[in-house]
């Protein structure tokens, strides 16, 4: 599942980003791209020109000699700054006419054999193209390609016995200097499509680095499977704001959206500096846990922090926002099964009836406490925290349950014998 997974997250980054595989999309990169490569392009271009007519090949000469006056007239119009909202356009139609050309070329020269291979050319074409042209138009030239390979390799011997060979160097001049050319060009270029997609892995990892755990996403690039495992000992934190289904009813989605997003920011931060792992959000509700996936031999403690610093936040976060949000939160600690579900939108999730308790221990609590199980003020006996019993509740699917709420924090070496409340109004 983890392979498939991966897979997935790294095909849809690597095919949703671009119409072709490395394609450039901004501007400014095409530019500088254009106006370093379009005059060398129409120089080289035509240099070849030179060299055909030096040899006696005017059908050649004037074919290379087109290109290269096309190749400069597209750079000049480029450089004036007048083509970037027609640029596919305008490369397609450059394409048309070099692959025109090694046509032409190919043919007037007599043939593979006479020509050097210069319609080994589209090769370079090719790729260059693609930096630009939607993934349609790339598979078209490539398709046109081929089919002209095929096309002239078939009446090869027909294009060589329709002239004379071309005079002594030329095609050997022509097939070194292809080789060399082709390779110079696609060297860079490979290495642009290779930068991308390290580029495009390095963003595909960080997402997934985002969606779960380190450890979770490690193992899930080391071996291809992140199984479900068991931990013995973990606490499991539930947090729900009070008054924000009424307060949303009333306002407007994008204010609802930012004002979420600025709380739940503030508690994925309180939450890593607790180390505590966050799980997931469920409407206005938060979830988070300490001793997964690394266990934690102080997960009660870095619990308990967090839940006192989501409520001391509080103040602050609706000072900010304007609004007047109250925060409820269980706690509770124990045994827990936790792994991956899902295939596509998938997640790190928690299951287990110390889930279960944590949950019913919020949505039963009082706005401004954190409410937690006979257990977690058990495991804090003596430590930091001062716990007060509230008494017995009876808990859907839990029975009669005992529950207490932090009262105060112990002031540790140091600091004033003070209380530290926990209420957030």
């Amino acid at each position: 599942m983890g392979r498939q997974l991966m897979g997935g997250l790294s095909a849809r980054r690597l095919t949703g980003r671009a119409g072709a595989l490395g394609a450039i999309e901004d501007p400014e990169t095409i530019g500088r791209l254009t106006t370093r490569t379009g005059l060398a392009a129409a120089l080289s271009t035509a240099g070849f020109a030179a060299l055909f007519f030096g040899f006696d090949e005017p059908a050649a000469g004037w074919a290379t000699l087109g290109l290269a006056g096309s190749y400069l007239l597209f750079w000049l119009v480029f450089v004036s700054g007048k083509v970037y909202g027609r640029l596919v356009a305008v490369v397609s139609v450059m394409t048309i006419i070099a692959a025109a050309n090694h046509v032409i070329v190919h043919v007037a020269l007599g043939g593979f054999a006479n020509s050097g291979g210069y319609l080994i050319w589209g090769v370079s074409v090719t790729l260059t193209a693609s930096l630009v042209l939607p993934r349609v138009r790339t598979i078209a030239v490539t398709v046109f390609y081929c089919a002209a390979a095929v096309g002239l390799g078939i009446n090869e011997a027909a294009l060589m016995a329709s002239r004379p060979p071309p005079a002594q160097p030329l095609p050997t001049l022509l097939f070194v200097i292809v080789i060399i050319g082709n390779f110079m060009m696609l060297v860079p270029l490979f290495g642009y499509f290779l930068e991308r997609l390290a580029e495009e892995r390095a963003r595909a990892e960080a997402l997934l680095a985002n969606v779960l755990p380190v450890e979770i996403a490690d193992e899930l690039k080391r071996t291809g499977r992140a199984a479900a495992r068991r931990f013995d000992s973990v606490t499991v934190l539930f947090a729900d704001l009070v008054g924000f289904t009424a307060h949303s009813k009333d306002s407007d989605p994008e204010q609802i959206a930012s004002e979420l997003n600025s709380i739940f920011t503030r508690f994925d931060e309180l939450a890593a500096d607790c180390g505590a792992e966050k799980i997931k959000t469920i409407g206005d509700g938060y979830m988070a846990a300490c001793g997964l996936p690394s266990p934690d031999p102080d997960h009660v403690q870095h619990t308990c922090d967090l839940a006192l610093s989501m409520l001391d936040a509080m103040p602050d976060l609706n000072a900010r926002l304007g609004t007047d949000f109250r925060l409820r939160v269980g706690v509770h600690t124990g045994s827990a099964v936790a792994g991956i579900v899902g295939k596509s939108k998938f997640s790190y999730d928690v299951w287990g009836d110390t889930v279960n308790l944590a949950s019913r221990l919020e949505s039963q609590g009082v706005p401004g406490l954190v409410v937690t199980s006979a257990d977690v003020a058990r495991a804090m006996a003596g430590r930091d925290y001062v716990f007060e019993p509230l008494g017995i509740r009876d808990l859907k699917g839990q029975g009669p349950t005992k529950i207490y709420s932090i009262a105060r924090r112990r002031p540790r070496p140091g600091e004033s014998d003070r209380p530290h409340l926990s209420r957030d109004g």
